[in-house]
Formats: C-alpha cells, sequence, structure tokens
C-alpha cells in the first residue's frame, strides 16, 4: 500500500514556503528596532530572495506582491469586500445560512458578540 497523498508542484512549494517566510519576517521585525528591521529584510533579500531570482524561478515581484498586495496591478481582486466575503466563507465552509453560526457571520456589522460587532475577521475567528 503506497501513500497516494497529492503532491505540491515545485512552484506551490516554492510559493507557500516563501509566503511563510515573509509573514514569519513580518512578525519578527515587529518588535525591532527600525535599523535592524532593515538590516532583517536585507538579509532575507539575499538568502531566501536572490537565489530564486538568480535561478530564474522567481521575479522580485513575487515577493514585493506579499508585501505591498494592494499595488499588485496583475491580478486581480475579484471584488469580495465583507459583506461578500462573508457569504463566500458561509457557503464554502459548509455552513448553513440559517443556522446560528451562519446567520452571525453574515450579520457580522450588526451582532453584539462582545467587542467584535463591525471587524468581519474578530467574527470568523
Amino acid at each position: 500500500w503506497k501513500n497516494k497523498r497529492k503532491r505540491k508542484s515545485p512552484v506551490m512549494m516554492r510559493t507557500s514556503t516563501l509566503f511563510f517566510d515573509v509573514c514569519r519576517l513580518c512578525e519578527k521585525s515587529t518588535t525591532l528596532p527600525p535599523k535592524q528591521r532593515t538590516e532583517l529584510l536585507r538579509v532575507f533579500w539575499q538568502k531566501q530572495v536572490m537565489p530564486h531570482v538568480k535561478a530564474g524561478t522567481m521575479t522580485p515581484f513575487d515577493v514585493v506582491r506579499l508585501l505591498v498586495p494592494d499595488q499588485d496591478r496583475k491580478r486581480h481582486n475579484y471584488n469580495l469586500k465583507e459583506a461578500k466575503l462573508a457569504h463566500v466563507y458561509v457557503a464554502g465552509g459548509g455552513i448553513p445560512k440559517e443556522s446560528e453560526e451562519g446567520k452571525r457571520v453574515i450579520q457580522w456589522r450588526t451582532n453584539a458578540v462582545s467587542n467584535t460587532t463591525g471587524q468581519l475577521s474578530d467574527i470568523i475567528a
């Protein structure tokens, strides 16, 4: 019997690893003074990004896209604002709209759930 897990393609593995590394870099940089943040970013760029750029497996824009996604004009934003995103979350999660949880997510603006009213991310979390 062989394990028949789907294997990620090299591109997907590289992208998800890069995303994890960028997230870890951003988290770590929040506690550092500005000069150390700059040095951390420089080292990250040299060790994590430039080898892929030189090998032709990635462009610098791939990393910049993770750091400032609102400046990415190449990809669509899908016009998913919070209200539509709440509906997509409920449908994608298989949560019945009529259930208590479904109503709580869909009516995220008006729910009086502790102090999270108006914050979709807090309601979903």
